[in-house]
């Protein structure tokens, strides 16, 4: 089974979205799973713990209890991997 993806989007997101962002570290990306903070327009992510995609991935899974979309967002220059699953 291929995991979809989306966007990220401030529009788009609940207060129960998971968000897994992506970062490019050297040639490896890394993911942070975060909770948005709807209330602080400044700092509107939790940080998270820096780790692997496949773990990030994972994670993201576990904390989606709704269901709903896991939204992605890239940050800088990272790019996404198709085989983490398909992002629309």
């Amino acid at each position: 089974m291929t995991l979809t993806f989306r966007y990220y989007s401030k529009e788009a997101a609940t207060p129960d979205t998971v968000l897994l962002r992506v970062v490019q570290r050297g040639d490896r990306a890394i993911g942070f799973v975060d909770t948005i903070d709807f209330d602080n327009e400044d700092t509107p992510f939790y940080p998270t713990e820096e780790m692997s995609m496949p773990e990030a991935i994972r994670l993201a899974e576990n904390r989606n209890d709704t269901g709903g979309p896991i939204m992605v967002k890239l940050e800088e220059d990272a790019e996404w991997d198709p085989r983490w699953g398909k992002l629309e």
